[in-house]
């Protein structure tokens, strides 16, 4: 599948380009964007993203984008899975320029992403994710209104559905640095909190706590922190 911007973290890219796209050897893909006339747009802005994942960005939080720059000593590689039009990566980007590293990854892809330069964006299906990154190789990764789609019904309320989410994110947490973390919004609590815990066992400690966007709670979505141990 087609990445908008310089390639995928740690692999070769073939050479053959179309606008600012280039192919992954063997995908065979050469679309641009799918028509939003007909797919319609996510579009999301950093500061709802600062808010809904406030401790991700949080200089007090030893796991946040702030003091792991002070930590690492390094840029950061900062994914957004399930990012729509690109509007919170890239900012993002902007934000913190050379010491980020930001990708955005999307199942579909937005005209939009043509105007997009200061991020590189991934368009492939979620189960090819894990072929555009080492073991490892990703910092921070959050996800809003994303990852939550592997159960629309709920984490708890479906177990094969639940047993499939947590498979997922199990090998996405393989991506992710030692002191780095994961962050998404879900229908999570009870069962699926527990089974996640069990699989990813003594490297993870989750931190469950209620979105906020500006003055109101978001009872209905818990956001959960999956943090690396060092």
């Amino acid at each position: 599948m087609p990445v908008f911007g310089k390639g995928r973290a740690g692999k070769r890219v073939v050479e053959r380009e179309i606008l600012r796209i280039r192919e992954i050897s063997g995908s065979g893909s050469t679309r641009r964007y799918l028509p939003q006339e007909k797919y319609g747009a996510t579009t999301t802005s950093l500061n709802e993203i600062r808010q809904l994942f406030h401790l991700l960005f949080s200089p007090k939080k030893p796991f946040s984008i702030p003091r792991q720059l002070k930590i690492r000593q390094r840029p950061l590689v900062v994914v957004d899975w399930g990012c729509g039009t690109g509007r919170a990566i890239s900012s993002l980007a902007i934000k913190f320029k050379e010491n980020v590293h930001a990708y955005g990854f999307s199942k579909d892809s937005y005209k939009e992403w043509e105007d997009v330069r200061e991020a590189k964006l991934i368009h492939a299906p979620a189960e090819d994710f894990f072929r555009y990154f080492k073991d490892e190789s990703i910092d921070a990764l959050y996800s809003h209104l994303g990852l939550v789609h592997m159960a629309p019904l709920g984490f708890d309320v479906d177990y094969g559905l639940r047993t499939k989410a947590i498979d997922y994110i199990a090998k996405v947490f393989r991506k992710i640095s030692r002191g780095g973390l994961i962050a998404f919004d879900a229908p999570a609590s009870g069962f699926f909190i527990e089974d996640l815990e069990n699989r990813l066992g003594k490297q993870a400690k989750i931190i469950v706590i209620r979105g906020r966007v500006g003055s109101k709670i978001r009872d209905e979505i818990p956001i959960v922190y999956i943090l690396k141990n060092m």
